[in-house]
This record gives C-alpha cells, sequence and structure tokens, in this order.
C-alpha cells in the first residue's frame, strides 16, 4: 500500500496524519513520506550552506556600503581602511559581540565547544588590534619576532613557550572533547549555524592568505579589499553565534 494523505477531523479541526509504507521491504521499509516536502537531497545539501535571507542581506549590504563609499570618496574610504582605524575596529567589536553570544549560550548549558569558540575569536581580535605589540611594546606573535637580533634569547623561548603550550592546550582539549564536538559539529548543520561560520572564515581565509594580493590587486585604496573581506566575514562570525545562541535551549544536555 503506497504511502497517502488523508485528513481526519478531530474536533471539527483538519489535522493532517501520515501514512506509513508498510508494503515495501528493506531499510526503507516503514518510512514516513510527506508528498507535500519533495525530496531533493543533493541540492538541498549544498545550498544550506550559503546564507538565504537576512543573513546573505547582511552580507550584500555591508559590500554594498564599501563600494558605494569607494565610490563617492577613495581618500575617505583609504583613510577608513588603514590599520588600527575605523574598518579594523569593526571587526573587533564583531569578534567582541560574536564572544559574548558564546559566552551568553555557555550560561545557558555548557558545552565543549564554547572554550575553543572564545579563544578563537580572542585570538582574532587580538590579532586584528597587534594586543602583542600594544602590551609589550613589540609583535611578539611574529615569525619576524624570533629572528630579531635586540630581543633576548630567554624572551624568544619565553614567548616560543607560551605559544607552543598554548597551541597544545587546544589540541589536546579538542581530542579530549572530540565527541561532543563531533556533535556539536552536526548539530550546527541542523540548526543552521555552522554554515554561518565556515561563510565567515572563508572570508576571512582569503583575506589573510592572499593579502598581498588584494592589496595591490586594483586600483583601490590600500587594505580596502583585505579589510572589506575580514569585516564580512567577523560580521557572519556573530550571525552564526547569535543564532547558535537562539538555537540553544536552557538546561540543554551537554553535546
Amino acid at each position: 500500500m503506497v504511502a497517502s494523505l488523508e485528513l481526519v477531523f478531530t474536533a471539527g479541526q483538519p489535522v493532517r496524519a501520515l501514512h506509513r509504507d508498510v508494503s515495501r521491504s528493506g531499510p526503507v521499509a516503514g518510512r514516513t513520506v510527506d508528498p507535500a516536502r519533495p525530496a531533493t537531497p543533493r541540492a538541498r545539501s549544498i545550498a544550506q550552506w550559503f546564507p538565504r535571507g537576512g543573513d546573505a542581506l547582511a552580507g550584500v549590504a555591508v559590500s554594498v556600503l564599501l563600494v558605494a563609499l569607494v565610490i563617492w570618496n577613495p581618500e575617505l574610504t583609504g583613510a577608513l581602511v588603514q590599520e588600527d582605524s575605523v574598518v579594523e575596529w569593526l571587526q573587533v567589536v564583531m569578534a567582541a559581540v560574536a564572544f559574548g553570544f558564546v559566552v551568553a549560550a555557555s550560561l545557558r548549558k555548557f558545552k565543549a565547544a564554547d572554550v575553543l569558540f572564545c579563544a578563537l575569536l580572542f585570538l582574532m581580535a587580538g590579532s586584528e588590534i597587534n594586543l602583542d605589540q600594544r602590551i609589550f611594546g613589540i609583535p611578539v606573535l611574529d615569525a619576524r619576532f624570533f629572528h630579531h637580533r635586540t630581543v633576548p634569547l630567554a624572551l624568544k623561548v619565553f614567548s616560543g613557550s607560551v605559544v607552543v603550550t598554548g597551541a597544545l592546550t587546544l589540541i589536546v582539549y579538542s581530542l579530549a572533547h572530540w565527541r561532543a564536538l563531533w556533535t556539536e559539529l552536526w548539530w550546527g548543520v541542523s540548526a543552521r549555524w555552522l554554515h554561518l561560520l565556515v561563510v565567515g572564515s572563508v572570508f576571512i581565509g582569503i583575506a589573510e592568505i592572499f593579502e598581498h594580493q588584494l592589496n595591490h590587486a586594483l586600483p583601490l585604496p590600500r587594505y580596502f579589499l583585505e579589510e572589506s573581506f575580514e569585516l564580512i566575514g567577523t560580521l557572519y562570525l556573530a550571525l552564526g553565534m547569535l543564532r547558535r545562541l537562539r538555537a540553544t535551549p536552557l538546561n540543554m544536555g551537554t553535546p
């Protein structure tokens, strides 16, 4: 007997009831079929990784605003995208907002992924404002630091130890909680917040990997494309963390 949809009237109101296909055998026997939702597995699995609706409009709006600004006043735009200027601090604000969303979600129910998200967002914001240079007067988290002849060897060893210890701590923590992180990953797919983090990471990754090419590819103010990509990337990270917070119910069990 093929799957069918009938209307069952209960208390005078129509209610949809789904019948199971019990005539078929094998792994699909007894599967619930809803004709109102046709299956398109491949198309849906690909499409779900792209922002839609308000999420997509947020990135488009920022892009249009930046393009309009550089057309209207290239000199002003060039000043805004310089190091330690407005656009760079907007990225820090977006990272701080995303950090706040992670903390808010952890207050509902702490999960292993919260530690990694907070650490990565802190490192990202710190690298944008050169936090190490502001504190120590020299860029410690830079390969050139270890080749600088004026830096004492003891300071190089100490800085290298801190960097290596921090990286190993995150790796060991991830390995120790790999089951919880794996569950978090699939929950992010089903709750539709992970794809926003992926999109944001792609924008930031492009800016980091192709920094030189972006800054010299087109006759635009220097750092315009790099800082624009990073701003859009941090915006999507904040949106992803916001959606994650909204999807986290109170007293949710740890994945």
